[in-house]
């Protein structure tokens, strides 16, 4: 993928949302994977739903700096 990736605050305040500190971890360390290196986790519901919205935000970032950095 690349060095570095978007991380938004809603990111931030979804995953305040989740009660258990684990899975807050779980979530976190997840997004960080998948930005980084393009990893996709074997997660359960609601994780998995709140991942695949998350990331779709990401990829889209990416691809925008991709085409930007074409234009250059």
């Amino acid at each position: 993928m690349g060095e570095s990736f978007v991380f938004y605050r809603s990111f931030a305040e979804v995953i305040g949302m989740i009660p258990d500190a684990d899975e807050q971890m779980l979530m976190l360390k997840a997004l960080i994977d998948y930005g980084l290196n393009g990893t996709e986790p074997s997660l359960e519901y609601p994780l998995s739903a709140m991942f695949k919205q998350m990331t779709s935000s990401i990829a889209g970032a990416q691809k925008r700096d991709d085409e930007e950095g074409r234009k250059e």
